[in-house]
């Protein structure tokens, strides 16, 4: 069970966005992509203990980063 309050949450993403803004850099904001966690455990993206990225979600987030790469280096 997480601790961080959802304001926090909802301010340490938008701090990530801007970050991500200012440097000119991809973020992959798992979050929005999965949903809760509790979504990401009833879609199967997460391991025994529940917290993890599963087999599942790790190739997503390797084809979600290869796509990135790519689209970069084609322009």
């Amino acid at each position: 069970m997480s601790t961080v309050s959802q304001a926090n949450w909802e301010a340490f993403v938008a701090l990530m966005y801007g970050l991500a803004d200012t440097l000119n850099c991809p973020l992959v904001d798992i979050y929005r992509r999965w949903g809760t966690n509790a979504a990401a455990i009833t879609n199967g993206l997460v391991g025994a203990d529940n917290n993890h990225p599963n087999a599942v979600a790790q190739a997503d987030l390797g084809q979600l980063t290869w796509r990135g790469v790519c689209a970069a280096l084609i322009g």
